[in-house]
């Protein structure tokens, strides 16, 4: 009786890391269709913004798996062709080492993954994509301007230009962080803008003195 206890409880182990259930075992198993055959269907199931980014990995998991049943894929084969997509990526003045790429090439993979377990074509756990870890992500070459290139910025904007006053003034309500750009007071930009000598609503010079503000509307 043990004995009996010890196999079935065996047993039950090693379905559920196959993630299967013993109803499973007594059901027709499911012709696995080929990446040719099921992506379109994926495609068709996807909501607009996915197929505009997957779209283009689609076509490039179809190229290369085209003829392979969906459980004939394994974890390597789809990092292997992410590493390939990443290298033959298309070059771009943004880019930043393929991470985009790979990540995207992946997530269509997972994708398909996860719709063929949700129609049962595949058993829960059987999504090798999901094994694969993202690409490692670049430091951001996005940074600060530097207080000389801050400054000559101003002094091209105050030198040159058809209205170097609004330019000026432009710069300066922007050159804080934002909090304190958007506490300025649209009173006092205008009055500012006026004691350099400009109209602040159409950007036009005004001859009005600083020492003559005008009379308030």
């Amino acid at each position: 009786m043990s004995t009996n206890t010890d196999t079935l409880q065996a047993a039950r182990l090693l379905l559920s890391r196959l993630g299967l259930s013993p109803e499973d075992l007594l059901r027709e198993p499911a012709q696995v269709p080929t990446f040719a055959e099921y992506i379109p269907k994926v495609a068709l199931a996807a909501g607009p913004g996915a197929r505009r980014t997957y779209s283009t990995y689609w076509a490039q998991i179809i190229a290369a798996f085209g003829d392979r049943g969906l459980d004939q894929c394994d974890a390597t084969d789809i990092e292997i062709l992410m590493r390939h997509t990443m290298r033959t990526r298309i070059l771009r003045r943004t880019d930043r080492g393929g991470h985009s790429t790979g990540e995207h090439l992946l997530a269509a993979m997972r994708t398909i993954y996860t719709h063929a377990i949700r129609d049962e074509l595949l058993p829960l756990q059987s999504n090798p994509a999901a094994a694969i870890p993202k690409p490692s992500r670049q430091c951001s070459l996005r940074r600060a301007l530097t207080n000389p290139e801050l400054a000559a910025i101003n002094d091209i904007a105050a030198t040159t230009g058809n209205d170097t006053p609004l330019d000026t003034l432009i710069l300066r309500l922007h050159t804080p962080r934002p909090p304190v750009a958007a506490a300025v007071h649209w009173h006092s930009a205008r009055t500012t803008s006026i004691l350099n000598g400009a109209c602040f609503a159409c950007g036009k010079r005004t001859t009005r003195s600083a020492g003559n503000p005008p009379a308030p509307p």
